[in-house]
């Protein structure tokens, strides 16, 4: 699990009263963490939760997401254009020259959160992220938006592409 996710899980955890909150997989469509708890979730700025029985659904707001994103270490590279699609993409939305200072991809933050040092799951999220993402890049470039998190999101799947490209080191220098 991502550092990010670890410690949103562990302040749910405290917020909680102990209850173990558990991530859910995409397309996270009853929240990103169940919790089984009948205490209630404080008013907080970072969640908000919906309960159903004794299962609390718990979803990080997207200020929180795009807070999330903007903490990770930036690229020192842009990718190469003609080395596979992926990367074309990324190259694409890296220079498109986006304003990170609005949420319009929440889903496609969720999953770049779920990026971490396992191999099979980064190639399980890239898989996923790649249609998601060409699909809002083209939204974007359709609408003439420039305010998106989807350079935040390109930037985070390029920062693990070593993980996901390990016989050539990843596209970094």
């Amino acid at each position: 699990m991502s550092p990010e996710l670890c410690a949103w899980a562990a302040q749910l955890s405290r917020l909680l009263d102990g209850a173990r909150p558990v991530p859910l997989p995409a397309p996270y469509s009853a929240g990103h963490f169940r919790v089984y708890t009948q205490a209630a979730l404080p008013d907080q700025a970072q969640f908000t939760a919906r309960r159903s029985g004794s299962t609390l659904f718990v979803t990080v707001r997207d200020a929180a997401l795009l807070q999330a994103l903007r903490a990770d270490i930036p690229p020192r590279a842009l990718p190469e254009p003609s080395a596979d699609p992926l990367h074309t993409l990324l190259y694409q939305i890296l220079t498109y020259g986006f304003v990170p200072d609005e949420m319009d991809c929440p889903l496609l933050a969720r999953l770049a959160l779920d990026l971490d040092g396992d191999p099979a799951r980064c190639r399980r999220t890239a898989r996923q992220l790649q249609p998601l993402l060409a699909r809002q890049y083209a939204c974007a470039l359709r609408t003439g938006r420039s305010h998106s998190a989807l350079a935040l999101v390109a930037g985070r799947l390029l920062a693990h592409d070593p993980i996901l490209y390990p016989r050539n080191g990843g596209i970094h220098p």
